[in-house]
């Protein structure tokens, strides 16, 4: 559902099953996309481990990481500037979270 609300918004997206796989879309041309929005709970990464890698090959990619099952607060081992979205949430607060990580005009989203 959050990839649809993504093409809702107008953004171009990205979806993947595990963890691993953002970061295999992105190896080969990381600028190629400018947001992580990944849940907390991923098989193989975590959602911190997605965003934490793939700013080795992005550094200064923002990131998003959804949640239904701890609350913000309690990711506390998350990269830097990475927002939480906590489960249920709505397209307008998805909106607002992808503005306030990066304000700039979107090209595409990671959705994992």
């Amino acid at each position: 559902s959050t990839g649809a609300m993504l093409e809702d918004q107008g953004h171009k997206f990205t979806q993947a099953a595990d963890g691993a796989a953002p970061l295999a879309a992105l190896e080969p041309e990381p600028a190629g996309y400018d947001l992580i929005v990944s849940d907390y709970a991923m098989p193989v990464l975590s959602g911190a481990d997605v965003v934490e890698k793939a700013r080795e090959l992005h550094p200064e990619l923002p990131g998003i990481i959804i949640t239904g099952y701890a609350e913000a607060q309690s990711i506390s081992r998350r990269p830097k500037g990475v927002l939480v979205l906590t489960k249920p949430f709505t397209p307008d607060q998805l909106g607002e979270a992808i503005a306030y990580v990066s304000p700039a005009p979107r090209k595409a989203a990671a959705a994992v």
